[in-house]
């Protein structure tokens, strides 16, 4: 991958409704196709700002789950509950997904949209 920064491919945008806390899952692949990630912790992190210095704007951060055994390069984000709660929407933030184990490495960084909720309950 030449360039980590796919915000201008909207390919790679993440969307949430304002309060919603569904997950979202990923397929890590390079050239050769899927790589095993068994072995890696990934962490993915929002923030209303694309370049942060800190995490003063933060929306929050957690750490990824496998949907199996990782072997299959699936990893699943699962925003905290309420964290999406008090968003704009319509608005936008951006997000990252780093490797912090067994090396840090940042694998993509895209866009988030959130979408304003119907339901308020």
């Amino acid at each position: 991958m030449a360039s980590i920064d796919q915000v201008a491919n909207a390919a790679y945008d993440l969307c949430w409704a304002r309060g919603d806390d569904d997950p979202k899952t990923f397929t890590i692949s390079d050239a050769s196709g899927v790589v095993d990630i068994s072995g890696w912790t990934l962490a993915l992190a929002v923030n209303t700002d694309l370049n942060p210095d800190n995490i003063t704007n933060e929306i929050f951060r957690v750490v990824g789950t496998f949907v199996t055994d990782g072997t299959d390069g699936k990893i699943l984000f699962t925003p905290p509950a309420t964290s999406l709660d008090a968003v704009t929407a319509p608005g936008q933030a951006y997000y990252d997904i780093n490797r912090t184990a067994p090396s840090k490495k940042t694998i993509i960084k895209g866009k988030v949209v959130f979408a304003m909720d119907i339901d308020k309950a």
